[in-house]
């Protein structure tokens, strides 16, 4: 009696950072458990993927499942390997503003840019609401102030904030001098 040998077929691991496209397929797979220097070419059937990595397109962990493979020598056992995606760098960068001194606060900003979209994606994917903060809130007096934007949340995109500028101008005063006369 010829018992069928052990045989472990491991997916690979694999990673990407988020670019809005879906994952399928794998990263290969290694093998634990060959006899007599086989190789993978004595087994019949087709590795195949599965497992919640196929179609996952969000940052974050999946299951790389594989199968597929028979033999007649070997009893084959499977263990997953994990898909990481990892969040794309998004760069939100506030507009620089300006003014000449009016006696009146300043509120909010000047609109926001943007850097590192992927797959044609656009603000409309991300989530929380655009808040402007900094030294600029509330600045009257003629200067130099920081305009912070924040607020933006994203599950695929790892934000980060630039400063823009706000530059109150002083206002133009002109002093004129009272004629006057004596006799």
């Amino acid at each position: 009696d010829i018992g069928k040998a052990e045989l472990i077929v491991t997916a690979r691991d694999d990673g990407k950072t988020y670019d809005g496209v879906t994952y399928a397929g794998g990263n290969g797979v290694s093998y634990d458990g060959f006899v007599s220097g086989e190789d993978e070419s004595v087994l019949s059937g087709s590795l195949s993927y599965g497992g919640t990595s196929q179609g996952a397109k969000d940052a974050g962990d999946y299951a790389i499942e594989t199968s597929g493979l028979t033999s007649g020598n070997y009893n084959i056992s499977y263990v997953d390997g994990l898909l990481s995606i990892a969040k794309a760098s998004l760069t939100i960068t506030a507009s620089d503003d300006s003014k000449t001194y009016d006696g009146l606060t300043y509120s909010g900003g000047n609109g926001i840019t943007y850097d590192g979209f992927v797959s044609g994606e656009d603000e409309s994917v991300l989530g929380g609401a655009l808040a402007y903060g900094g030294t600029a809130q509330g600045a009257k007096d003629a200067g130099t102030y920081a305009i912070e934007a924040s607020g933006l949340t994203s599950g695929n995109y790892d934000i980060s904030y630039v400063d823009g500028s706000l530059d109150i101008g002083k206002a133009s005063l002109t002093i004129t001098a009272i004629d006057d006369g004596k006799t």
